[in-house]
This record gives structure tokens, sequence and C-alpha cells, in this order.
């Protein structure tokens, strides 16, 4: 950590490499670390080969307490004790980048908060959320938030709908959108695969509100020769499997799991057009990633990803739409892609997002203003 400044980082949520909280995490921690302000991570056994530029303090102890350990009311009281340790008697940031976590049992009065809230999905998508978690977060979530001197959001989408149900947190609120990396141009083109395929790409862990379901059917129904790439989990995997048999067995659908990064990249650029039927996105980093690899993406409007596309450099398409209008936009998106302007557009349009460099910079001004 830089002289100037003792900073904490809460590591629940950050053990998992394909998760978009680490993606975020990790890339945040870099630019901070070029800034001369890394932050120490207390995190789950797993994090010091995640962070390994990083000073990381595992929270490790009797295998019996392991499991009481990870609960979600539990785990930021133990961070909040290890780093009151760890301290050394002078004003310190603690920061939980997983929407709830904060230590709200006790006090430090050296202790300052600063709470990252990624979206509401929980309270948004009732029917996908166990009801279990829906309990732990309506009861944790407005406790981090009293207790956050500063939140910060990393969305205009994730800011109004965290206001709507916390008002009270609205002079405190801020935001500092999710990055891409240093750029000047997109790294790819449109990529013309010829007429007999076009590849499709989706990225997303399987939970309902993704609506695998209906990308399935938006591919089964085409009249375009579409073949969907899956970047999922097992349960995704499993549960398309179920179904569309039909379209693994014609080539139509693949899948491909546990990728790193580079390879999440090499997936991008290997397309020709990004579909996002997702309800709800934060942000959606898959759809700036393909941006960034020079596609054109279709995405159901009416979350955070409005922020990341828009209509210049993709096609928003209307909630309640059938999939007569999926294909509509994807045959517009691909023209987009392959019109005379559209790398002059694209580039104009990555040049207006926020870096990671900037959301790092952004983010170490607010931690200097509490201490």
């Amino acid at each position: 950590m830089t002289p100037g400044l003792s900073l904490y980082w809460d590591g629940y949520g950050l053990s998992a490499a394909a998760s978009g909280v680490y993606v975020h995490a990790r890339n945040i921690a870099t630019g901070l670390n070029l800034l001369g302000a890394p932050p120490a991570v207390i995190g789950p056994k797993g994090s010091s080969a995640l962070f390994s530029d990083l000073v990381v303090s595992e929270l490790l102890g009797p295998a019996s307490l392991t499991s009481l350990a990870k609960l979600k009311p539990v785990w930021p009281q133990l961070v909040g004790q290890r780093v009151a340790r760890m301290s050394i008697g002078r004003p310190y940031v603690l920061h939980g980048l997983s929407n709830f976590n904060l230590p709200t049992l006790g006090k430090d009065r050296f202790r300052r908060h600063v709470l990252t809230v990624h979206d509401l999905i929980p309270f948004l998508a009732t029917d996908g959320v166990s009801r279990a978690l829906r309990l732990q977060l309506a009861w944790l979530m407005p406790r981090a938030l009293r207790r956050a001197d500063l939140v910060v959001c990393v969305s205009q989408w994730t800011r109004r709908t965290l206001l709507e149900r916390y008002p009270f947190v609205a002079d405190r609120c801020h935001v500092i959108p999710n990055g891409i990396d240093n750029l000047s141009t997109p790294r790819g083109a449109w990529r013309a695969t010829g007429a007999d395929t076009i590849e499709v790409l989706y990225v997303a862990r399987f939970e309902p509100y993704k609506q695998h379901a209906l990308l399935l059917e938006v591919v089964r129904s085409s009249s375009l020769p579409l073949r969907l790439t899956l970047v999922t989990d097992v349960t995704g995997i499993r549960t398309c499997q179920k179904l569309a048999p039909d379209l693994i067995q014609s080539g139509r659908l693949h899948f491909k799991s546990n990728l790193t990064q580079a390879q999440i990249a090499d997936v991008h650029a290997s397309s020709d057009i990004y579909l996002s039927p997702s309800l709800y996105e934060g942000f959606c980093l898959p759809a700036a990633s393909s941006l960034v690899a020079g596609k054109p993406v279709v995405y159901l409007a009416g979350s955070g990803i409005d922020e990341v596309v828009g209509a210049s450099v993709g096609v928003p398409i209307p909630r309640g739409s059938d999939l007569a209008a999926w294909d509509e936009a994807i045959v517009k998106g691909l023209a987009l892609a392959q019109g005379p302007d559209y790398e002059v557009r694209l580039t104009q349009h990555l040049a207006s997002m926020v870096t990671w460099s900037d959301a790092a910079k952004r983010l170490l001004s607010l931690y200097h203003c509490l201490v």
C-alpha cells in the first residue's frame, strides 16, 4: 500500500476467475497498482493466486469453521476483525466490492467504508433467486449501505434502481462505470464468414433472467444461418442440452466453459455478432468485450447494457418483442457492421467509454476524500 493511503479490499466473491465481480476487481486492482495505491486483499482460500501482485491475507481456519465463515452475514465481520488487527492506528479504507459485504457489527473509529454495488438483480428477478438469498440480502444490504461512507455503482441504471429502493444513500452514491482496455481503435473488424454461417455469441452463467431459453428459440426459429457459441457454466450447459438437442445435433449450438480471459477474447474475435437476451445487466462486460473486438451487439434494452452499447454500434430490442424482431435486429446489426462508417463510429464510441485506468483514478480520488 502507498504510504499516503491504507487500503483494504474485502475479497468476498473475488476467488472465482470467471465471475464479473472478479474481472471488475482484477482490472481496478491493476490500475490502482500502477497508480502506486495497491489494495491489500482479505480473501478466501485461493485469492493469493488470483492477486499475486498484491498483498493478500487469506482467511483460513479449522475446517469445521470454513462453511460458517463463508456465510454472507458472517464473512464481513471476520474481515473487519482481521483488518482492525492489521491496521496501524490511523484512518484506513475498507472496500467491499460485492454489493453487501461491509462489517455492520461493532465500530472502528479509524475505519472508512466504501461499498460497490453492481446491481440489485436478486430483488428484481425474484423468480430466479432463492427466497433465502433474497431474505439475506434484504437484511444485509440496507445495513451495509448505512455503514458505507461512499457507495460506488457501476452504471446509472444500477444507481437508479438502488435509489428507488434505498433513497437515503443518494448523497453518498457515485457512478464509476466498469472500464475497457486502453485502445484507440477496435482490435478487430466484422468478419465475413460467407453464406454458410453467421457466428453468434452469448457469454453468461445460467440464471433464469439471463434467458438462455429465449436465445435458443431465436436460433431455432431463425431463417438465417445462425450458429450459436454459448459460453456458460455447467448448469447452463446441462439446461441447454435438455432444451435444444436438435440444435446440438444440427451443429447450430455448441458450448464453451471455464475459459481464461484470453480465450474469451478469442471467442469474441471469432464471432460475427453478439446477442444479449438478458433481462437485467448491471453493466454487461461481455457486450463491451465484443465491441472492443469490433463486433456489433443486438441486445434486450432496459438495463445497464443501454449505457454500454447504444444504437450507433448495436441494435436495441424492446422488451416483449417477438422472435421475428430478433431476426430483423440481427440482419440490421450485420448490415450496420458492414457499413462504410462502422469502424469510425465504433472507434468514436469506444473513445467515449471509461477505461479501466480512468475507473481506477476515479476510485482512488474517492478513497483520498475519506482519509
